[in-house]
């Protein structure tokens, strides 16, 4: 078994910055990462093979950021998954170069987000993937994800995506924001954007690039369902009312090969909810979010959670998560050699950073959550799980015979129970039974997380080192 002063698991802008935090502390630190490369879905780094490209300009700023990540104090495990997490703060690992056990005495979850997912008629055709998936193509393995690309959703990501896969050289048909609040100013929005000029640069930016390509920009619509056959073929878009409902009367057929959507992104918690952190509601958040104090620490002492894992900030937010959250575990460790003091006013300089970050983030959510209408999409021949092929009147079914959770429906129907454990059909089963029987988000609940965290490859795990 290894040994640690604190675990930070997840490498992107969270997770660094904890290591970095803490390691200043003069605490041993390790970085548990999945992938091989540190940065996460935010500083997508260039496989090796490519390293001869410059890369985006977000990748080369990262460099700067990765160089802190060399302090004497940090262990990097690359290639590494936490699957399972004890209330003593014992990690189980599967990795090449990563002990089995780990156990430390402090741990930060920076687990990070997810593409949020809609189920319309269609969704599960070849050709239809998620915008997080589609950047990852176009950024990282220099693929195109097809040539005549529909973008659907909401949010911000829409338009990265959009301009990237124009830079790319893809034709993008257009791009269907669902949210109408853009296109409404209401006092108090431009307040919130003060500061957060790089932001509206990155997102003029974007703007040009589609402008210049003649892609509709088209707010308030959204994808009813997706054409074809053996693969995506084209959609149908239709305008969208405040409460994200198809207006009759307005659907248009679009020609594409490639159907690209996000409703946002979806806040990773399951190691924390297997931990057994308190975890809240909040839709404007990305959905279920842990309960934490002003050190990012959660329900449970000693489990600090940060970044978009906790609730969806963004990039600048996570870094300031990050910072208070290893500052604090590191305080944990090594607070006989550092005084309370100087922990207060460290941590007053972040939250200042942070209290600018959350009213960009309440923006956020005011804008681009979607409304209930994005749940109403599904006819009687859509899948809602599609691990194991569960459909909607499957889920109707297990609602009439009294099953008002996600736990009760899950036995009723193997809902949840494939191989992404719930990340995807867990959102899309919540909305359908909320809306059969009548009760809120909440009061169905989320999954109950089990071990292992995601699919094992046994080889690996039986080669991990005792």
């Amino acid at each position: 078994m290894g040994k640690t002063e604190v675990a930070v698991v997840g490498a992107g802008p969270a997770g660094i910055h904890a290591a970095v935090a803490a390691a200043e502390l003069g605490v041993e630190v390790t970085l548990i990462d999945s992938y091989a490369q540190a940065g996460g879905q935010y500083f997508k780094q260039l496989p090796g093979v490519f390293q001869a490209a410059k890369g985006d300009k977000r990748q080369r700023e990262a460099q700067k950021l990765f160089k802190q990540l060399q302090h004497p104090d940090i262990t990097h495990l690359p290639n590494t998954r936490v699957w399972n997490i004890a209330p003593d703060w014992r990690l189980d690992l599967v990795g090449s170069t990563a002990p089995r056990q780990l156990e430390a005495e402090a741990v930060v979850l920076a687990t990070g987000a997810y593409d949020r997912p809609a189920a319309f008629p269609g969704w599960t055709l070849p050709g239809v993937m998620g915008v997080g998936a589609a950047q990852h193509l176009v950024k990282i393995q220099r693929v195109l994800p097809g040539r005549k690309i529909l973008v659907a959703g909401s949010g911000p990501l829409l338009l990265a995506l959009g301009a990237v896969l124009v830079w790319a050289g893809a034709e993008v048909v257009a791009l269907a924001e669902g949210s109408r609040g853009l296109t409404s100013f209401k006092p108090g929005r431009m307040a919130k954007m003060w500061g957060q000029g790089a932001r509206l640069r990155e997102g003029l930016d974007y703007i040009r690039a589609l402008r210049g390509a003649n892609v509709p920009y088209r707010r308030g619509w959204g994808v009813v369902r997706a054409l074809g056959e053996e693969r995506v073929s084209g959609a149908v878009l239709a305008r969208l009312d405040e409460e994200w409902r198809p207006v009759p009367g307005s659907e248009e057929a679009v020609s594409c090969d490639t159907l690209c959507i996000g409703y946002g992104l979806l806040p990773e918690t399951t190691l924390g909810r297997l931990a057994g952190a308190s975890h809240v509601y909040r839709p404007r958040l990305g959905g279920w979010v842990p309960e934490r104090d002003d050190r990012m620490q959660s329900s449970l002492p000693g489990l600090y959670i940060a970044g978009d894992g906790a609730g969806i900030g963004g990039a600048a937010q996570s870094a300031v998560e990050g910072r208070i959250a290893g500052m604090a575990a590191g305080y944990q460790v090594a607070g006989d050699y550092f005084s309370d003091r100087n922990l207060k006013r460290w941590m007053a300089t972040e939250q200042k950073r942070l209290t600018k970050e959350q009213g960009f983030q309440k923006l956020f959510g005011e804008l681009f959550t979607p409304g209930p209408g994005l749940d109403m999409l599904a006819d009687e021949e859509t899948i809602i799980c599609r691990c194991e092929g569960v459909r909607l009147p499957a889920v109707k079914d297990a609602v009439d015979m009294g099953a008002e959770t996600l736990g009760a429906v899950k036995g009723l129907t193997r809902a949840g129970m494939g191989r992404c454990q719930g990340r995807i059909c867990g959102a899309l089963l919540a909305g359908q039974v909320a809306r059969l029987s009548g009760k809120s988000v909440s009061e169905v609940g989320n999954f109950t997380p089990r071990p292992p965290v995601g699919p094992l490859d046994i080889e690996g795990l039986s080669s991990s080192e005792e």
